[in-house]
């Protein structure tokens, strides 16, 4: 599934690694997941109109990306990887299963926030990604 397609494919970055391990996770966090983390959710999927042949099944899907860590620095830093890693392609190497299945990523808006009461800073990202929903 695509959701998993997009795990896999932020912690292959040995910098996002090295930063959040293995604690990216799909819509909610384990409870005894420490910090940093990466939170994904896929906040809408709708089939595209335009085919590229009768057998290819377009999705294009806004995704909300949640960074969690304690240190601004930290927030910041991971923020701007993970960006990177969307955004520069990683979905260049055409023979890459991702490339087939992800057609586009694009990087839309980020908001930072803080909550006080738990010392949390919080960057959120939006963006869309098209893929290949009959390879999914």
């Amino acid at each position: 599934m695509i959701e998993e397609r997009l795990r896999n494919h932020l912690i292959a970055s040995p910098e996002i690694a090295k930063i959040a391990s293995d604690r990216v996770y799909p819509i909610i966090a384990r409870k005894d997941a420490s910090l940093p983390m990466i939170i994904y959710t896929f906040t809408s999927k709708s089939p595209e109109d335009e085919m590229m042949g009768s057998s290819v099944l377009i999705t294009n899907s806004l995704v909300n990306i949640a960074i969690l860590a304690q240190e601004p620095e930290e927030a910041i830093l991971l923020a701007r990887l993970v960006q990177n890693r969307l955004s520069r392609s990683a979905f260049e190497d055409r023979n890459a299963a991702d490339s087939r299945v992800i057609l586009l990523s694009q990087f839309i808006e980020e908001r930072q926030s803080f909550d006080g009461n738990i010392d949390l800073i919080v960057v959120e990202q939006d963006y869309r990604i098209k893929y290949r929903s009959d390879l999914e």
